[in-house]
């Protein structure tokens, strides 16, 4: 019994270095050196549709209003990078002249690679990658740039990150509104240290 136990936990941590640190297949990663702007082009096409919305206007959250859902319903498209601690990072995303597109992004422990939206979670179940993601995202640095005044064909989206004692992952999420599930933008992200 004693060596059965042992060599269960000999397994489990094994299995947890070897899916500790990466992100889940959908995420593209960015690793971008301090005092840099990295600099990457996307497509909605490669993303994936987000029915269940909730998330983002619970209270925990607060991403967005549901009253701005729509702006959030197309294709969301992931990225998921790191800031240090001391760092400021300001992440940018640039449509094509006529697409109209919003962003979100939020910050999740270092050690985090699983925390997304609840209908990437279900796919990600019958993916037979990875099964330890929460049903959805709980944190409470989430910040969201779209229009409140309706579509804004080609026009840029910001939102920023500080970090003061910690580092923190960072996941990027560039959507298109209800019925966009393509279009061509790209993506800005500057990373600064303020030590």
């Amino acid at each position: 019994m004693k060596k059965l136990f042992i060599i269960t936990i000999l397994i489990l941590c094994l299995a947890g270095l070897l899916f500790a640190g990466k992100w889940p297949k959908g995420v593209k990663e960015l690793k971008i050196k301090s005092n840099t702007t990295f600099t990457i082009a996307g497509n909605l096409k490669n993303g994936r549709i987000i029915k269940d919305l909730s998330w983002a206007s619970s209270g925990s959250v607060a991403c967005f209003p549901a009253t701005q859902n729509e702006s959030f319903r197309g294709k969301h498209v992931f990225y998921g990078t790191y800031i240090p601690r001391q760092s400021i990072m300001k992440i940018k995303v640039i449509p094509s002249k006529e697409l109209n597109i919003s962003l979100y992004a939020y910050m999740i422990s270092t050690t985090d690679f699983e925390r997304f939206p609840p209908d990437l979670y279900a796919y990600r179940l019958s993916s037979k990658d990875f099964k330890t993601m929460p049903p959805k995202v709980y944190t409470g640095a989430c910040e969201a740039s779209f229009s409140y005044r309706g579509r804004n064909p080609g026009e840029e989206e910001k939102v920023q990150f500080y970090s003061a004692r910690n580092p923190y992952n960072i996941i990027i999420g560039v959507a298109g509104p209800e019925n966009v599930t393509s279009g061509e933008f790209t993506l800005k992200a500057k990373l600064t240290s303020r030590k």
